[in-house]
């Protein structure tokens, strides 16, 4: 399971708003989003740990987002071989866990936790108000159509 960093991005609200704006802002704003999207998924790449598979620090990665007119970006990690990025980034809790598969089926034990390695929120709280400056920015160039 991917996860992005940031709030949600509602794909509806996302095409909307890009139907609504100029083309010329439209097209700054597209430029911004990308920059800012593969900045992050950069970032998370160079701070991911390597781990057994190498899977985790290969999965970062910027993608437009479906739907959006070309306007919207995001960066994700995590994929089908690093399903556990968020486990990873976030860390874990210790407590009593349940096994639901396998011969051990129902058997509980007691899980240590792990310590969160913050590879890619961690570097968006770093980077999130260069990002917001970019996009600020893009707005206000795209309106006064430089």
């Amino acid at each position: 399971m991917a996860f992005r960093a940031g709030a949600r991005i509602d794909p509806r609200r996302a095409l909307a708003k890009a139907r609504r704006l100029p083309s010329r802002v439209a097209a700054e704003v597209r430029q911004a989003t990308e920059t800012n999207a593969r900045s992050l998924a950069r970032d998370a790449k160079i701070g991911a740990p390597l781990g057994a598979t190498g899977a985790l620090k290969a999965s970062p990665e910027a993608e437009p987002v479906r739907g959006s007119l070309n306007t919207a970006w995001r960066a994700t990690s995590g994929n089908s071989k690093a399903f556990y990025a968020h486990l990873v980034d976030g860390g874990t809790k210790p407590g009593r866990r349940v096994i639901t598969r396998g011969k051990r089926r129902g058997q509980s034990f007691n899980h240590p936790g792990t310590r969160a390695v913050g590879f890619h929120r961690a570097r968006y709280a770093l980077k999130r108000a260069e990002y917001r400056k970019r996009m600020r920015k893009a707005y206000r160039d795209g309106a006064r159509g430089r």
